[in-house]
Order: C-alpha cells, then sequence, then structure tokens
C-alpha cells in the first residue's frame, strides 16, 4: 500500500464504449525514496509512465433503475416510455435520464420499481392501445444482465402491442 492520500481533481463526462472506464485525474504527493540524501538525488517513489492500481473511497454509488435504452423515446419535451399500465393498456410516461450506456438507460426520476417498461414493438404503441404482454426476447435479456449490478435496480421488460402490422398482399 502507498501510505499518501490524493484527491481526484478531474472525472471525464463520457464512457469508453469499448472498454466501459472513465477517465478521471488525481493529484497525489510523490515523495523522495531517500529523503535525507542530497537534493541532487530526484529518485522518487512513483516514476512516470508507472501503472498503478487506485482504490477510490468516500463515493457512495447512486441508486436508479435501469432500464434497456431502446425503450427510450424522445420527443420535444424530452424523454419518455411507455409502460404496461392498467388492464394491459399503453401509458405514456415522462422520464429523466442519468449517465446511461449504449445499452442501458440509468433512469433518476419518473420510473418506480416494479414499473413494466413496453421495450420492443414501440413504433406500434400509442397511449391508452391495448398491449399484449409477452416473454423478454434473448436479446433485450442478454444488454440487462449485461448492465452494471453495483447499486443498479432493474426493472422488467413488457410485452408487445397486441395491434399488428397492417399486412400486404401481393
Amino acid at each position: 500500500m502507498y501510505n499518501e492520500s490524493g484527491q481526484l481533481n478531474f472525472v471525464n463526462n463520457t464512457i469508453s464504449q469499448s472498454t466501459d472506464t472513465i477517465t478521471l485525474r488525481g493529484v497525489i504527493k510523490n515523495p523522495m525514496v531517500f529523503p535525507s540524501a542530497p537534493k541532487t538525488n530526484t529518485l522518487r517513489e512513483l516514476t512516470d509512465g508507472e501503472f498503478v492500481t487506485v482504490l477510490l473511497e468516500g463515493v457512495q454509488p447512486v441508486e436508479v433503475v435501469a432500464i434497456p435504452r431502446a425503450a427510450v423515446l424522445t420527443d420535444q419535451q424530452g424523454d419518455y416510455v411507455f409502460l404496461l399500465g392498467p388492464d394491459n393498456k399503453a401509458e405514456q410516461r415522462r422520464i429523466h435520464l442519468g449517465q446511461s450506456t449504449a445499452t442501458i438507460a440509468a433512469v433518476m426520476n419518473g420510473l418506480s420499481v416494479g414499473d413494466k417498461v413496453i421495450v420492443e414493438g414501440l413504433q406500434r404503441v400509442r397511449p391508452g392501445a391495448a398491449v399484449t404482454p409477452g416473454p423478454v426476447s434473448a436479446l433485450i435479456e442478454q444488454s440487462m444482465k449485461a448492465a452494471p449490478s453495483d447499486g443498479h435496480v432493474q426493472n422488467e421488460p413488457a410485452g408487445t402491442p397486441s395491434a399488428k402490422p397492417p399486412s400486404t398482399t401481393p
């Protein structure tokens, strides 16, 4: 263990999609190895280009509701989702998003644990339309399993609308 403590002074506001990492910068003391040696000796405990593992303490995780990013729709008034309401009717709900990835959206407010979010067939959903709940597709299930499980609460996606697409005849 390194005996010095430092301070975080920069947190990037983007997440690398290829590594799921965030760039941070901190300032930490780097004392000389032999403090009683002449000042010409600049041997330090840490060296340029050295890789270290840093334990960041004092930060409390924020618990949020996580849903598949595909369920989030946006219009001029902001972000919203469709929920499976009473009597299997679709209802629109405005939400406020937090930090999200390409596959998972963190919902800061507007949803509660247990709300059933409609994920598939959104192009056919209208408020008040009848919806036939179905099993979660493998793709949606896989993206939700890939979500970070450290304090994030996951909602179960609901089914698809009961309206069928228009049929075409040759």
